[in-house]
Formats: structure tokens, C-alpha cells, sequence
């Protein structure tokens, strides 16, 4: 018989005598196996392992997790150093740098930008320098260290922003020249009437030598850069510091109004007259010819820049192709004014008014002359 079918038998009640020894001597084996396996579990105990083998574990497993901590902090370093050197200043060399030179010495791109845009929008208002501070990605606070004409040299600063080479200022930064100051200016010419021009004369006659004069002198005539030299050297006693320039058909008008200080030069830096000549005229010769090509040049400089995306476009309501309508023009025309800003004494503005060189003449600010 086989031990199976006696172990079915057993299980169900009904192993015959000889199936049920079979069964249960199977059994008593099993048991005895088991005592015995028992017995010699007990009897080979796991050692614990040695305390010294312990601390090397441990302190294999500490080195082995100080190195990928170290590893990691030396890639995290790697990979901010790698952004701040390369991939940050890569993504923003596509922006404007305003702290960039383009020629030798203390000033920057910017600061000649805006020197020439003072000269040719604002009378009033001269650039002394600008500083450029990171404020964060492509992002810079301006300083602007300017003078204002009525200061008398007394240096104030105004602040503006560059943003992804968005230049931003704040409102009442540029004081432009007013567009009806002069008779012929504008389009359609804007006369003052004859109350007008007997105040003047009154509020003229009425101030002793010592008081110094500012104003805006209208010509009756345009006058080319020939003319207004001579128009310059027949003030003895006074000086033209700002010259509107014409850049408009005489029936149309291109605002804002533009011009140069032709007598006087600004801020700028010499090495930019080997690529715009004459641009820094200060110093130099005053020729009819050197003054057309100094205006030119402003107005070239600044098309250049604007058309680069570091320029100022000219006022908020001249078009993009400002500059370059302007230079077609007095390239076709040439340099000829309608009026200019002139300093003296209360009796010179009396002699222009008499004389028939000026027909209007509008005041501006007063001081006494130390």
C-alpha cells in the first residue's frame, strides 16, 4: 500500500489497522526530525558582529553620503556659476548695455545719446552724465546729473529706468522747446499782437544794465548759419545759446522743435568726431559749413542709434522716421533758422526790436548779472 492512500484513510476515520501503524510511525518520524532541527537551531546562535566591525560600517556609510552631498553641492555651484558667467550675460548681450563705451574714455554710450538729444529738443536743460546702476535681468536705474540753463550751472539729478532696452522717464523729464515761441516756427505761423509786443518793450524799458535777460527772439526772415555767425558776432554785449533749426516744409510742420547750441558745446567726448564730424563742435572753428555739418551730424548720430534700439525716440508725438525726415530735408534745403535763444542785458532786446533783426522777442527768465 502505498503512504498516501493510508494517510486519506486515517484522516477520514476509516485506515484499517495495518494503514493506521503505518500512518502514525510516519508521524513519530516527523516528530523526532522536527525535535532534532529544534535543537540544533538553538544550538549555533547568530554572533553579533564585532563593535569595531560596526564603526567601519558606519563610518563608510558617512563617507559615502558626505560624498554625494559634496558632489551635489559642487555641481549646484558649478551650474550658478556657469548661469551668472555665461548663460546670464549671453541672454542679455541681446539687450541694451547703457553702460557701454563706444569710444575711449569716462563717457558712456548713453550719456552721449542723451547729450545729443538735450541739444537738439531741449534749449534749457544740459546732461552731465549718466550712471547706469543693475537693478536686476537687463534692468537698470539711470542717474542723471544735468544743469539747467537757469541754474547758472548748479547741478540737480533726475532719475529714469532702462527695462529690456525700454528707456522710460518720468513725465516732465525733457523740457522741450514750446512749439509757438517763435513767429515762424510752426505751421501756421503764430504772430503775437501788437499789446503783446508793447508789453514786452515796457517790461524791457523798465529793467536797469544789471539785470541779465533771457529770451526767445524770432527772425523775420530764415537766416542761414552764414548770417546767424554774423547775427552772433553783432552781440557785444550778449550771446546766442540755443539755435531752432527749420526741418519742415514752411507749410507743414515736424515736431518737437529741433536745434543746437552752436557757440557753446556740451559734454561730449572728441574721439566721436572721427565717425560723426564736427558733432563735438566745442573748440572748434565757427564756420557756416562746421555748424550745418555739427547739426547733421546730432541728427545722424541720433537716427543711428534710435534705428540700433539705443536711441529716444524725438517726443511723443513725432513719428519713428523723425530723424531721418529731418536729415532728407536739410539735405535737400540746408541749415537755416527762424529764431534762437539769446542772453544780455534788457537794452540789446530793445536794439534787435529796433533794428528790425529780431520781430519778437519773448522773455524767458531774468536775473541780476554779479
Amino acid at each position: 500500500m502505498d503512504f498516501k492512500t493510508a494517510m486519506e484513510h486515517y484522516r477520514a476515520g476509516t485506515a484499517s489497522d495495518t494503514e493506521r501503524r503505518l500512518v502514525e510511525e510516519e508521524l513519530e518520524k516527523s516528530r523526532l526530525i522536527a525535535e532534532y532541527l529544534d535543537s540544533q537551531w538553538e544550538a549555533a546562535p547568530i554572533e553579533e558582529a564585532p563593535q569595531v566591525e560596526m564603526k567601519k560600517v558606519r563610518r563608510s556609510l558617512w563617507k559615502r553620503n558626505a560624498l554625494i552631498v559634496l558632489t551635489s553641492l559642487v555641481l549646484a555651484a558649478a551650474l550658478l556659476f556657469g548661469m551668472v558667467q555665461y548663460a546670464i550675460p549671453a541672454a542679455e548681450a541681446k539687450y541694451w548695455d547703457p553702460t557701454a563705451k563706444s569710444y575711449p574714455g569716462y563717457t558712456n554710450d548713453l550719456t552721449l545719446i542723451m547729450n545729443a538729444y538735450s541739444e537738439l529738443f531741449a534749449p534749457e536743460q544740459n546732461i552731465y552724465s549718466v550712471n547706469a546702476t543693475r537693478t536686476g535681468f537687463a534692468s537698470y536705474s539711470l542717474s542723471v546729473a544735468q544743469w539747467h540753463t537757469r541754474d547758472h550751472g548748479d547741478i540737480s539729478y533726475l532719475t529714469a529706468s532702462l527695462n529690456k532696452s525700454e528707456l522710460s522717464f518720468p513725465n516732465g523729464f525733457w523740457e522741450f522747446c514750446s512749439a509757438n515761441i517763435f513767429e515762424r516756427a510752426t505751421y501756421p505761423f503764430y504772430f503775437q499782437d501788437e499789446e503783446f509786443v508793447q508789453n514786452t518793450r515796457e517790461s524791457l524799458g523798465q529793467l536797469p544794465d544789471y539785470v541779465q535777460i533771457r529770451a526767445a527772439i524770432s527772425f523775420p526772415e530764415d537766416l542761414s548759419m552764414e548770417e546767424l555767425i554774423a547775427f552772433h558776432n553783432s552781440l557785444e554785449k550778449g550771446y546766442v545759446e540755443w539755435v531752432g533749426i527749420r526741418n519742415s516744409e514752411l507749410d507743414q510742420q515736424r515736431y518737437p522743435l529741433c536745434g543746437m547750441k552752436p557757440f557753446e558745446g556740451g559734454v561730449y567726448y572728441e574721439h566721436i568726431n572721427e565717425d560723426y564730424p564736427y558733432f563735438d563742435i566745442k573748440d572748434r572753428e565757427k564756420t557756416a559749413e562746421n555748424l550745418e555739418t555739427h547739426f547733421k551730424s546730432l541728427l545722424q548720430y541720433s537716427q543711428d542709434q534710435f534705428a540700433a534700439g539705443t536711441g529716444i525716440k524725438a517726443g511723443s508725438y513725432a513719428t519713428d522716421s523723425y530723424y531721418q525726415l529731418s536729415l532728407d530735408y536739410i539735405e535737400e534745403h540746408g541749415v537755416y533758422t527762424y529764431g534762437c535763444f539769446v542772453s544780455g542785458p534788457a537794452q540789446l532786446f530793445l536794439d534787435l526790436l529796433d533794428s528790425g533783426a529780431a520781430s519778437q522777442v519773448w522773455i524767458q527768465d531774468a536775473w541780476i548779472n554779479a
